[in-house]
């Protein structure tokens, strides 16, 4: 049951497809840190089913404007927290970026609040050295916080982390930039006071991945999860949408359930950051098929 539901699903890709031979090719614009983690592998899934597509990925603003005017078809665009989502389009969530947090796993701390990370990794207002300070009471607590991350280059989700967490401030002199992403997790791994900003944190036995909160005293703390991610709870987040007029959707079938396959989040997670969550994406794409 399993393989023929499948293959209806990509039977009726194809067909989508098909009818679209005759038109003009789709242009998907947007994004140019999402794009060049799925341009290659959108391209290959496309030509396997004929459809004709464009991407050209110059960044968000103009790919929302371009399909606001009518210049482009598809727009994966992000759009921060605090701005309203666009009237008039159909947005559906595609991609996160997020800052994680991560620390030894001997370390018991389990949470911090924004206001926490502030006084760690920021260079004004109050500041924090030790883990005392935090409410740790055992042996870690009776030493220094090694705080540390990557050079902005290497590491976008420090970006990000500095507009969430440090209201667009500077990082305290106090925190060790190391040259990649690499070496901060080998520290981490072997280093039971340190604590980093990563963009996704490893799959190993000595690395705990964090879970944040906006206001220890009021909300409650949440680990980036891509459904926590997704449904807003985790606050180091920015997010990826597929904007496009609904009135085209059955024109667009083809080429959203492509942005939305199995192929397109490994190349999305590859690219160190977090897909929309597998149940969601399955879920849309059925309904892309009895849409009209």
């Amino acid at each position: 049951m399993k393989k023929f539901s499948v293959f209806l699903s990509a039977f009726s890709i194809f067909l989508s497809a098909a009818s679209l031979s005759a038109q003009n090719a789709v242009k998907i614009v947007g994004s140019d840190i999402v794009g060049e983690k799925i341009s290659k592998e959108f391209l290959a899934q496309a030509n396997l089913i004929g459809a004709k597509c464009t991407l050209d990925m110059r960044g968000s603003r103009d790919g929302l404007n371009d399909v606001k005017s009518g210049k482009a078809d598809i727009a994966i665009v992000a759009i921060p927290d605090s701005k309203t989502l666009p009237e008039n389009l159909s947005i559906v969530p595609f991609a996160h970026q997020i800052a994680t947090i991560i620390v030894n796993s001997q370390n018991p701390i389990e949470e911090l609040s924004i206001a926490q990370l502030r006084q760690i990794f920021g260079a004004m207002g109050e500041q924090t050295d030790k883990w005392s300070n935090l409410g740790l009471k055992n042996t870690i607590s009776l030493r220094n916080i090694y705080a540390l991350s990557t050079g902005f280059k290497d590491n976008i989700a420090v970006e990000l982390f500095k507009y969430k967490c440090l209201e667009g401030g500077k990082i305290s002199e106090s925190v060790d930039f190391k040259e990649n992403s690499a070496q901060v997790i080998e520290i981490i791994k072997t280093t039971s006071n340190a604590i980093a900003i990563v963009n996704v944190a490893p799959d190993s036995p000595n690395v705990k991945t964090l879970a944040i909160s906006q206001d220890s005293a009021k909300t409650q703390p949440f680990k980036p999860t891509a459904e926590n991610v997704q449904n807003g709870d985790y606050p180091l987040s920015l997010h990826f949408y597929l904007a496009f007029d609904k009135k085209n959707i059955k024109n667009l079938r083809p080429f959203l359930q492509i942005l939305l396959s199995d192929n397109i989040a490994k190349s999305i997670t590859d690219g160190n950051l977090l897909a929309a969550p597998k149940n969601f994406r399955k879920t849309y794409s059925l309904e892309l098929d009895i849409s009209k």
